[in-house]
Order: C-alpha cells, then sequence, then structure tokens
C-alpha cells in the first residue's frame, strides 16, 4: 500500500484531495479548540485506464409486492468487471420498483412491507388513478425506499458491512421488469 503523507490544508484544496481530518483538541475556558489539524492522504498511481461495466438484470416477479435478495447477482456483475476498487450503483429502471440495503431477516423484511403500506396504502383514490392507473401506492413506495444505492467495491467486492444484503423491491409485479447494475473503477 501506498504511504500515507502529511501536507497543509490549502495544498490538499489545491491538488484537489478530499482530506480526512484528524485533529488534537485542547479545552480552554470550556470551549473546544483545534490546537493544530493534520490531513492523510493516500496516493494511488493509475497504471490503467478506468473500467466500466453495465449488465441487466430482468425480473417476473410472482406477486405483486415483492423483495428479491440480489446481493449474489450484483457480486457476480462486480467480479466479472475485473474492477477491484471502485464503485458499484444498482439502479432499478421501473417507477414501482426499488433498491433497498437491509439486513436478510424474514421479521424485518416484513416489517418494512407492512410500515410502506401503512405510509402509501393499496386501493385508496389517489389523483394518480384518473389516469386509469391503479398502482399509486407502488409509485410512493418507490419513493420511500429509493430507486437506487451506491455500493462500494472493494478488492474486487462488494464493501457491504456485516449484515448489509441488497434488495430489489417490487411494488407492481407480475410483469417483466429490470435492474441496471454499473460497476466503475480501476
Amino acid at each position: 500500500a501506498p504511504a500515507a503523507r502529511t501536507l497543509t490544508a490549502s495544498t490538499a484544496r489545491n491538488i484537489g484531495i478530499i482530506p480526512r481530518v484528524s485533529a488534537a483538541v485542547r479545552i480552554w475556558n470550556k470551549f473546544p479548540i483545534v490546537k493544530f489539524v493534520r490531513f492523510q492522504y493516500n496516493l494511488v498511481k493509475m497504471t490503467t485506464a478506468m473500467k466500466v461495466a453495465t449488465e441487466y438484470l430482468w425480473f417476473d416477479t410472482a406477486k405483486r409486492k415483492e423483495l428479491v435478495n440480489i446481493t449474489e447477482d450484483v457480486r457476480q456483475v462486480v467480479r466479472d468487471s475485473g474492477v477491484t476498487e471502485g464503485m458499484c450503483l444498482v439502479s432499478a429502471m421501473h417507477i414501482t420498483s426499488a433498491i433497498w440495503v437491509n439486513d436478510e431477516e424474514e421479521g424485518l423484511k416484513s416489517d418494512m412491507l407492512e410500515w410502506a403500506e401503512a405510509l402509501a396504502p393499496a386501493g385508496k383514490d389517489y389523483k394518480h388513478h384518473r389516469t386509469g392507473e391503479d398502482n399509486a401506492d407502488a409509485h410512493l413506495k418507490r419513493s420511500l425506499l429509493h430507486h437506487q444505492c451506491v455500493v462500494p467495491v472493494t478488492k474486487g467486492d462488494l464493501d457491504l458491512g456485516p449484515w448489509e444484503q441488497v434488495f430489489y423491491a417490487e411494488f407492481d409485479g407480475c410483469r417483466r421488469k429490470r435492474v441496471v447494475v454499473k460497476v466503475l473503477g480501476a
């Protein structure tokens, strides 16, 4: 690994580095005063061009509302990309589905679906239904969970927390939909 170097805040700003800050603080009249700030950064020598890989995951859920754990599918896209350090974007490409990062635990998944249903109940007389559609609740549920996530890629793998999993959340299923997985890095 490249050695860490110490530099001043103005130098870091001038060369476009976002530093990690550590500060030694002393207490003077009960107010914290920054005595000194040390910035550290790691230089990574880029010997190859940035890699970009795009793949699509297709879904045709059996139920109208369903959570599908796609962690291993996303992980395989990252491995196939050859990217060892970078980012992985996972984005639902339909306006009634979402991407959710959380624990693979049945109670939590049930709680999330119940919570979303309480906030955006199906069968309500939404203004969107005046267009002939019947899925306004699905649009709102997507907004609650969000349409995408970005996961760091470290050492060629998803850098998820110990319990984190990536889910495709479907709220208006029973038809073919897709998720784009885009991996960028070196």
